[in-house]
């Protein structure tokens, strides 16, 4: 929800104007804490005429076509659907040429216990040095799934498509990865694409690489195909930071790499 909204104002705010992201957190009522997210640009700005259906499914505001800014204009609708379901709030406001301010209000419960349960249970991965290999062509994606493997001490390469992917798996020496991320949807050549020619490789490295799809496409249909071409394991977008890793652990530790 708010890597889209924060997407949107990059978009949409020229360069040598700024984005700010401002995130509070409030008690609440019972066992909840309110949080208030609001991202706040200096860019083109919003029409009075168009601000009421800004969260309405595909509607984009004539003047983003003639600057040729892309776009289907469902990235709002499906934020304010989520917002929705999650019992909070979202609001808009903007001048023409000035910017935009887009606020919104969550209740959430603090599972304190929970919490605590998973940092002891993460205490044991231990994936300091081992290196992976990030395919992913969205550079948010990539840059949050970095971010978190960083955090962990995990060194991580990036390929923005399956070729690319491919190419780094062949030029560096056997065992030289541990495992690698692998989106589907990729120019090029897509995730199933590059799983397969890695396993048609000579060696066994190559066969036993342990290979992780990371898609938004979450069926059982989609997690089928991905094994069938290959792969070790599916994750689905957008993802729990602690699965990951520990989905990673399993795989990279259970597999002798």
């Amino acid at each position: 929800m708010l890597v889209n909204i924060v997407s949107n104002a990059i978009k949409y705010t020229p360069s040598g104007k700024t984005v700010d992201l401002i995130a509070e957190e409030e008690p609440a009522e019972g066992i909840k804490n309110r949080y208030r997210f609001i991202v706040r640009d200096t860019g083109i700005g919003i029409s009075e005429d168009y601000l009421p259906h800004i969260f309405e499914s595909f509607t984009r505001e004539e003047k983003t076509t003639v600057n040729r800014i892309q776009g289907t204009g469902l990235g709002l609708a499906i934020t304010a659907k989520v917002v929705e379901l999650m019992g909070g709030t979202i609001s808009v406001k903007s001048t023409l040429g000035e910017g935009s301010e887009f606020t919104v209000v969550l209740e959430l419960e603090a599972l304190e216990s929970e919490k605590e349960d998973n940092d002891s249970e993460n205490d044991i991965i231990d994936l300091a040095g081992c290196r992976v290999l990030l395919v992913e062509d969205n550079n948010i994606n990539a840059e949050i799934a970095a971010m978190i493997l960083s955090q962990y001490k995990i060194e991580v390469d990036r390929a923005r498509n399956g070729q690319i992917g491919l190419e780094q798996v062949q030029k560096n020496e056997r065992g030289y990865y541990d495992a690698v991320l692998m989106d589907i949807m990729m120019p090029v050549m897509n995730g199933y694409e590059a799983t397969k020619a890695i396993r048609a490789l000579n060696g066994d490295y190559y066969k036993t690489l342990p290979i992780i799809a990371m898609s938004a496409n979450a069926y059982d249909d989609d997690v089928k195909a991905c094994l069938a071409a290959g792969m070790n394991a599916h994750i689905a977008k957008p993802y729990n930071p602690d699965n990951l890793l520990k989905l990673l652990n399993a795989q990279i530790r259970g597999s002798g790499s």
